[in-house]
């Protein structure tokens, strides 16, 4: 009798404010990642890969347990992961893995009680660095009068001072000791230690997070006057919902010009393709230890980013596909032949149970995410259409979205101290409650008491011309209105 093979080691890599456009991959045409873009001729690539929610908590959660953030109740960024949720790390502990966690977490509140034997998170090693720094960090190559900003109104919080998100700068650090480099050094440290027992890695990124800040030569690697600009259409906002308005005038976006929107995109691709170079270093080194062919490796972003798009920047109570579209990578995946592109919709609950078959466990019931390698192989239907929620476990207090979009539009600034008031985000997911249902052709949002967005999105890749409530639309959005609500019903009781 054959003694029974060992349950592969399991890679996940989750990168920050990644949309699905930016990667190569993915049809990018300029930022460079071949080190992803070959991982994606050695496995599955899925085309139309939805978040739960685009934002950190919402997402990563939903990641983890395979349920919406509706039903575990993290629904903003103010609650982590209840203690009493049955998740991945827990259950693949429960297998024989042993789990590591490198990075940023948001998402458990107590990693090594969650079944990580290790957890090196990266906040620390940030603070560090900048303490040994001792100074300011460099100033944006692009930067905004001081002048300017001293009358302009402040309604969030952006950061630990009032300087717009999309600035950013180099990273004062050597590129072989700042934090994405060490999150690998540490985590291939890990894997080299662990020969008997099968190993479940979460390798998380924080980067690109804005403000961007790669380090040399990174933060030059990109040539700003040549890149291209999202398009635009002048007032595109006043026919989308309010919360967007509100977002645009209360964070200071009608500052960000074309300068600032290129000096960002430039910042960002340094740090994504720093990121891809240091993914290229672990898996080189899995390759050179022969444990390349023996690891399922699983890529994807928690969320995407504006970059400019709509003439927004970060994220915030949206479903536009730079924010819900995002990678999704997967090698090693059962019955998928490596090089294939796979176009039904996907969701990022279903990481949950497919990372579950692949440590030959089975996912509890009662969750909404499906196993990639049952549905490839035609065990269970595929999807139609992805769903996506937006909003806060707060109470939607009645009339705040539009006394909010007054105060933005008059330009009313809050007095209050910096540390109260709301991150800029958060602010607009205490404001909406919405969900969205998307297939490859269409998209249907509703919000409470806000406009409805219908795009086309094979005619309207960018999202530009909001068709809900036109007379020619009618019956495809009526048809997608009843589907939402069908999926709205099954994921409050996914049964």
């Amino acid at each position: 009798m054959q003694p029974r093979r060992r349950p592969p080691d399991i890679l996940m890599v989750t990168i920050e404010h990644l949309p699905a456009r930016h990667l190569g991959c993915y049809g990018n045409p300029v930022v460079r990642t071949p080190h992803l873009d070959r991982l994606a001729t050695e496995g599955a690539l899925f085309e139309h890969a939805t978040v739960a929610s685009p934002l950190c908590v919402p997402s990563r959660t939903a990641m983890f347990t395979g349920r919406y953030p509706s039903t575990t109740g993290c629904r903003d960024n103010t609650l982590l992961l209840p203690p009493h949720e049955v998740h991945l790390p827990g259950l693949l502990s429960q297998a024989g893995y042993v789990c590591g966690l490198f990075g940023k977490n948001h998402c458990f509140p107590e990693p090594l009680a969650a079944g990580f034997t290790v957890a090196a998170e990266e906040g620390p090693l940030r603070a560090r660095q900048r303490a040994a720094w001792g100074q300011a960090w460099p100033p944006p190559p692009v930067p905004i009068d001081p002048a300017v900003l001293a009358v302009q109104p402040r309604r969030f919080k952006w950061g630990e001072h009032p300087l717009p998100l999309w600035s950013g700068g180099r990273y004062p650090i050597p590129a072989e000791q700042a934090p994405p480099r060490a999150n690998v050094d540490q985590a291939l440290a890990f894997l080299s230690e662990r020969r008997d027992s099968p190993a479940f890695t979460w390798l998380s990124f924080a980067d690109p997070h804005p403000p961007f800040r790669p380090p040399a030569p990174y933060d030059s690697l990109y040539r700003p006057e040549a890149l291209p600009l999202p398009p635009r259409v002048p007032d595109e906002l006043a026919r989308k919902p309010a919360v967007q308005q509100v977002y645009y005038f209360g964070g200071w976006h009608y500052l960000m010009d074309d300068a600032q929107v290129r000096m960002a995109t430039a910042l960002y691709n340094g740090a994504l393709t720093y990121i891809d170079d240091c993914l290229g270093v672990l898996f080189d080194a899995l390759r050179a230890q022969g444990r390349l062919d023996d690891t399922v490796i699983l890529v994807s972003g928690d969320h995407g980013e504006f970059l400019g798009e709509h003439g927004l920047s970060r994220k915030c109570a949206a479903f536009y596909d730079c924010l819900v579209q995002v990678p999704l990578l997967v090698r090693g995946l059962p019955g998928a032949a490596p090089g294939t592109r796979y176009a039904l919709p996907v969701e990022l609950v279903d990481i949950f149970p497919t990372l579950l078959a692949v440590a030959g466990s089975a996912a509890p019931p009662r969750v909404h995410g499906q196993d990639l390698a049952t549905t490839l192989a035609g065990r269970i239907p595929p999807r139609e259409a992805s769903f996506c929620e937006v909003g806060s476990r707060q109470p939607l207090a009645p009339g705040a979205l539009q006394a909010a979009l007054r105060d933005a539009l008059a330009g009313v600034s809050y007095d209050r101290p910096l540390e109260e008031l709301p991150l800029v985000e958060s602010g607009t997911f205490f404001l909406s409650r919405g969900r969205m249902i998307r297939t490859p052709e269409w998209k249907y949002a509703h919000y409470v008491d806000d406009t409805p967005e219908l795009y086309n999105l094979r005619a309207d890749p960018w999202e530009l011309e909001n068709l809900a409530g036109r007379p020619e639309h009618r019956d495809i959005e009526q048809r997608l209105r009843t589907q939402l609500l069908e999926r709205t019903i099954a994921a409050g009781d996914p049964r």
